[in-house]
């Protein structure tokens, strides 16, 4: 019963107890004593009415306003200084610029692509190149590669592919210059070139590609936007003309296994390779049916860690033309001329092998290659300045990311004999996620060579390299 009603109920017996014994008036005398006796009795009843009741929910009143919440104390924010608000502002937010129009707009224009199946992205790399006593002076880009970087537009349409594999698609990326500077003098065109074309299907037994296709050789990427040495060599980001086979295999007890099997016909001539660096690279030498693999464990442990461990190798063929060769172009065999002399016209062999590791941990990465190639690869190598018939590379470096910062530090070095020469490449640096669609890439480059028979190493590169990546 409402404590309410229950405090009437008490009210109403108490009057009506002190009219029956109050109502006589024959005895005036034993009023004060009566009157003591109502007066308790009505304490005790007002107090028995207004006592809780537990359990018992109270009415609530329909012309009553309603009730509001109880206030509850205000939790202040703990005070911060100026430095723990950028500190915050830095690492815990996903992007450094606070969300913006470039972010709705990128958001609701990757949503339009999605609804209408149009896979399609285009973007571009802006470079400035701020010099620290290199050979290559302060501007937008550098000499002989003035401008932006390259502009790119991707494709990547998929579509089923009926009864003999799951799906099927075409990967294109086409790269654009300024002016008709080539992005490498031996490209076949001077400011447009498709990076990769091919064609897949998703088999059974894994993605097969056809066409211009990367090649998987040790590492793919150190997260730097310069690159290393086994970049500039050839090795890394390197397309060529053939068929690639890729998987990756579950197992259990947090155990994967990627693997690549790759058979390429003969070079693309698009790759980030130094002129002299390999076949591809020079005019009158090609390298031609190389088979590739690769296969990576990768372990995965309960404290969200991982280890994997890489191991690529390769062999092929190199053709070379009769003549005598300067970096980047034949001459014809003649007394004087100056230039290394090409193998007479035939073939060589050459094969290559590396074994890489990588530890992973939430944002942390840190990883190790080491690579060794045999046979003249070039027969004026930029590295030797001869035709050097084996090549020794490493790379070490981590890549660290908290909040919209990405930390990069990496050290490459690659080693010629026969006849010797020694490069060291240093590029630390990092990349800011300016907002979800613009990357900001800081590197600085200390990079030297020195060939056979110099006493000093040459400086290729000493400045900051500072890049917008951005996307739509």
């Amino acid at each position: 019963m409402p404590n309410d009603l229950i405090a009437v109920c008490h009210a109403c017996l108490a009057v009506g107890w002190i009219r029956r014994h109050t109502k006589s008036s024959l005895v005036p005398r034993d009023r004060p004593r009566l009157s003591a006796r109502v007066v308790l009795l009505l304490v005790l009843f007002i107090g028995l009415s207004l006592w809780p009741v537990s359990g018992q929910a109270q009415d609530p009143d329909p012309l009553a306003p309603p009730a509001l919440p109880p206030e509850s104390e205000p939790v202040l924010p703990p005070v911060k200084t100026i430095q723990e608000l950028i500190r915050q502002r830095l690492f815990e937010e996903p992007t450094l610029l606070p969300p913006s129009f470039i972010d709705a707009s990128y958001r609701a224009l990757e949503q339009w692509k999605k609804d209408h199946h149009i896979p399609i992205t285009i973007g571009a790399h802006n470079w400035f190149h701020l010099n620290n006593g290199g050979p290559h002076a302060t501007g937008y880009g550098i000499p002989g590669l003035n401008g932006t970087y390259f502009y790119y537009l991707l494709a990547d349409p998929a579509f089923y592919a009926g009864p003999l594999a799951d799906k099927a698609g075409i990967h294109v990326e086409a790269r654009f210059r300024d002016g008709n500077t080539p992005f490498r003098a031996y490209f076949p065109a001077t400011n447009a070139y498709f990076y990769e074309a091919y064609g897949w299907l998703q088999t059974p037994f894994g993605r097969l590609k056809g066409g211009a296709v990367v090649r998987r050789f040790g590492i793919d990427w150190d997260g730097s936007w310069w690159g290393n040495v086994q970049y500039f060599d050839g090795l890394k980001l390197n397309p060529d003309l053939g068929v690639s086979l890729e998987d990756t295999h579950d197992f259990r007890n947090g155990l994967k296994v990627d693997r690549f099997v790759q058979f390429f016909v003969k070079d693309y001539n698009v790759s980030g390779s130094i002129v002299g660096a390999n076949p591809e690279s020079v005019v009158g030498s090609r390298q031609v049916n190389t088979l590739m693999a690769r296969v990576v464990p990768t372990w995965s442990f309960r404290d969200h860690s991982a280890v994997a461990l890489g191991l690529s190798g390769y062999v092929g063929e190199i053709r070379n033309d009769p003549g005598i060769y300067v970096i980047g172009q034949p001459v014809l065999r003649q007394t004087g001329t100056a230039g290394s002399p090409a193998p007479t016209g035939g073939k060589e062999s050459v094969g290559a092998w590396a074994v890489d590791l990588s530890y992973f941990n939430g944002g942390l990465r840190v990883f190790g290659e080491f690579d060794q190639l045999y046979g003249t690869l070039s027969p004026s190598r930029y590295v030797s300045g001869g035709p050097s018939n084996r090549t020794t590379d490493v790379l070490v470096g981590f890549n660290y990311k908290r909040g919209p910062i990405t930390y990069t530090f990496s050290y490459s070095a690659g080693f010629d004999s026969n006849p010797s020469g020694t490069q060291r490449l240093w590029v630390p640096g990092g990349v800011v996620a300016l907002t979800s669609n613009v990357d900001m890439y800081v590197n600085y480059v200390f990079w030297q060579v020195r060939q056979h028979g110099m006493s000093q190493f040459v400086t290729f590169e000493n400045g900051v390299q500072s890049v917008f990546v951005w996307r739509y």
